[in-house]
């Protein structure tokens, strides 16, 4: 059996009206999942495929789906003299990373997402009608619904993801109520996460 690598636990709690988390189960919603990263912020379609492969000091690009359907065709093995036949071209590399400043699909969901890759085995819970607790002078604000997802990511969390879910969690009219708990378990480091500083010390825009 398989080990997998993905070591951190995610649970991304909101609470509001049926309405907002009806929109908000539809934004996540992805072809790789109930919670897909892509849909918060979707990798350029140009470098999806990409992969690094070194050689020494020399690094080189090649199209993953283009040595995909040559392994099936020809049994190609990933090799370095495959990957330097097939390799992009130094005007796309410059073209490329000029409009995206990372040409790896993992260097970029790094600086994108804060994780190298996407969220694996996200589900979700919906609750309605939940009762909201009494406030400070004994009111009751009424009733609310709870989404709860639960996911997996590789190493730790997704700073980037959040900061994006915090900001779009001040768009809606009525108020969202939005946390994020994580537990890496490689590091042994746990806790609710909070917005970058860029965002908690200045105005959402």
């Amino acid at each position: 059996m398989k080990t997998r690598v993905y070591e951190c636990r995610n649970v991304v709690a909101f609470r509001s009206t049926g309405a907002n988390l009806q929109k908000i189960i539809n934004y996540l919603q992805g072809e790789e999942g109930a919670f897909d990263f892509n849909s918060i912020k979707p990798i350029p379609e140009d470098i999806k495929d990409l992969e690094l492969f070194a050689v020494g000091k020399e690094n080189f690009y090649y199209s993953r789906l283009r040595y995909d359907q040559c392994g099936l065709e020809h049994d190609y093995k990933l090799t370095e003299d495959w990957v330097k036949q097939n390799c992009l071209d130094p005007f796309t590399i410059r073209r490329l990373t000029r409009e995206h400043t990372y040409l790896s699909r993992h260097d970029w969901c790094v600086q994108n997402w804060g994780v190298m890759l996407n969220a694996y085995d996200s589900s979700y819970t919906y609750n309605e009608a939940l009762e909201q607790p009494d406030d400070n002078y004994g009111h009751n604000a009424g009733r609310y619904a709870e989404l709860v997802y639960t996911f997996d990511t590789v190493w730790s969390e997704p700073q980037h993801i959040y900061d994006l879910l915090y900001v779009y969690t001040k768009t809606f009219n009525m108020p969202v109520h939005f946390e994020w708990y994580f537990e890496d378990s490689g590091q042994d480091y746990k806790g609710y996460m909070e917005p970058s500083e860029h965002l908690s010390n200045g105005p959402v825009n």
